[in-house]
């Protein structure tokens, strides 16, 4: 088993870092790139509700990686008060859209397992990926017609691009094409 352990301050520039730090140790684990994309951007969510949510005067939030048979757990664990994670993030409304509030649902779509445990000593965050999931065999396509199906951040880009187009033709904006 691989393991990979970090404190950072409870801040925004530290988001940045974890998020390198994580995408490091991932290919280090020999995941391939379009995972590692997923994971870095789940990953920076859950750092972003950390360093937000969980901020406490002079304050941190730790990140815990390990990785084992094709199995990739990483928890990220603030000093906050916590939340009520029941129902959030499972859906996202064309209505309920913003310009924040997503990271959950980001998180939930390119992971494979997102749960949360809230304690008074802080909310923890644990993000699974499976990497073994879907590889075809000796070198077999995954599907019938010879393509991948779209999964991680390009199936999660597609839906929010739905959601926004629809949000936009129910709310009467839409853009002038010619």
């Amino acid at each position: 088993m691989r393991t990979f352990r970090r404190q950072y301050s409870s801040n925004y520039s530290s988001v940045s870092k974890a998020r390198h730090d994580v995408a490091t140790f991932a290919r280090g684990c020999g995941l391939l790139p379009f995972d590692v994309g997923d994971i870095t951007l789940a990953v920076g969510e859950a750092c972003n509700n950390a360093a937000e949510h969980g901020h406490v005067s002079a304050g941190s939030f730790s990140v815990f990686c390990a990785y084992k048979k094709g199995e990739l757990n990483i928890e990220v664990t603030d000093q906050g008060t916590g939340f009520d994670p029941r129902g959030k993030g499972e859906r996202c409304e064309p209505e309920a859209l913003a310009t924040r509030g997503l990271g959950i649902f980001i998180m939930r779509s390119l992971m494979d397992d997102v749960s949360f445990t809230t304690k008074r000593s802080g909310t923890s965050v644990r993000l699974t990926k499976y990497t073994l999931r879907g590889v075809p065999a000796d070198g077999e396509s995954a599907s019938t017609n010879g393509l991948a199906p779209k999964t991680g951040l390009g199936a999660v880009h597609d839906r929010l691009k739905a959601l926004l187009k629809l949000g936009r033709g129910q709310s009467g904006h839409r853009r002038e094409e010619g």
